[in-house]
């Protein structure tokens, strides 16, 4: 459940920064990956969600 509570403050952040943010001529990707959750096979579940989520910063505050 915090962790729950983390993403939905960390996508909060991201939405903000993305209304913020200067228009850049540069086309940077991120990949998400995703995998059926364990615990219920309906939902799923972000691979590496660290590694995403620093990908995902370091894309929208560092352009790269």
């Amino acid at each position: 459940m915090i962790l729950k509570k983390q993403l939905k403050k960390v996508i909060e952040m991201y939405i903000a920064a993305v209304k913020a943010a200067k228009l850049s001529g540069k086309t940077i990707q991120v990949d998400l990956q995703l995998e059926a959750n364990p615990d219920n096979k309906s939902q799923w579940k972000i691979v590496n969600e660290t590694a995403f989520a620093q990908k995902l910063a370091t894309a929208f505050f560092a352009g790269q």
